[in-house]
């Protein structure tokens, strides 16, 4: 897994409009047209746009010198996103140019115990020749975030939103997160979305795989389970898995869950 990183003003610009219109719990998804008549306006028809015509898979493409596909709505959109002004881009670029070496040393340091641990714990036989990450300024201190932006059968595209007031462990932690996303689809791993998301947010970030990578000196999944109340009993038998170390028996986290819900007769699909 070679790790690529992409500290550019449209890859974040482009990466930021796909959560717009993708991540369930965007807050653009509720009144949009709300915050389409303010100074959001621009981005927002960009991401309607991309949307309409069906763009982000060439987008992304093009982000990994990919594909030099042309044509009329294409070249329409990457001119509308150089038009785009970041407030402070300049200062903001110095500072994910000068977090990428801390981050990038974490995980190339971490990169074969990470492969092992996956391997182990969720049965993965695939891995991505190159993982691309493309670094996002976030401005709230204490929270870090990413996003799953594309995958083929070599490539995946991750997103990952930090600042200089967070650890680079955190950041691995979060791409680590969205990597998983990623392998799920690449090893053909067919879960409910909520099953999926429930699985990947205990084992990680701050979660149990977190923890044995060294990536956290301590579990947090509190949170977890107040998000996913309607599945505590899954979440439970998740945490028993981690907390037995049922890993060290061969049996990976698919196996153990796709099991327990045979037995109850549960969808997991």
């Amino acid at each position: 897994m070679e790790y690529v990183p992409i500290i550019d003003k449209n890859s974040f610009v482009i990466a930021s409009l796909y959560d717009i219109m993708h991540v369930p719990s965007s807050p653009y998804t509720i009144l949009p047209y709300t915050f389409y008549v303010s100074s959001f306006g621009k981005p927002l028809y960009i991401a309607y746009f991309i949307e309409k015509h069906n763009l982000w898979k060439e987008l992304f493409l093009r982000l990994i010198n990919a594909s030099h596909k042309s044509s009329e709505e294409l070249d329409y959109v990457i001119k509308l996103l150089e038009s785009i002004e970041l407030p402070m881009w300049e200062e903001l670029s110095s500072i994910l140019y000068n977090l990428h070496p801390l981050i990038y040393k974490v995980f190339n340091e971490k990169k074969n115990d990470i492969i092992d641990k996956i391997k182990h714990i969720f049965g993965f036989n695939k891995f991505f020749r190159k993982i691309y990450v493309i670094y996002g300024f976030n401005p709230l201190p204490k929270y870090t975030y990413g996003s799953m932006l594309y995958w083929d059968r070599e490539n995946t595209m991750i997103s990952v939103y930090i600042n200089d007031m967070q650890s680079p462990e955190k950041a691995v932690d979060i791409i680590i997160h969205e990597m998983l996303h990623g392998l799920m689809r690449l090893n053909n791993i067919e879960l409910r979305a909520d099953i999926e998301e429930l699985l990947i947010d205990i084992s990680c970030p701050e979660g149990y795989l977190s923890k044995l990578l060294g990536l956290v000196d301590k579990v947090n999944v509190n949170e977890v389970a107040e998000k996913y109340e309607d599945l505590a009993e899954l979440a439970t038998m998740v945490i028993t898995y981690y907390e037995n170390k049922v890993y060290e028996d061969n049996v990976n986290l698919i196996q153990w869950i796709t099991n327990y819900m045979s037995d109850r007769r549960l969808p997991i699909i």
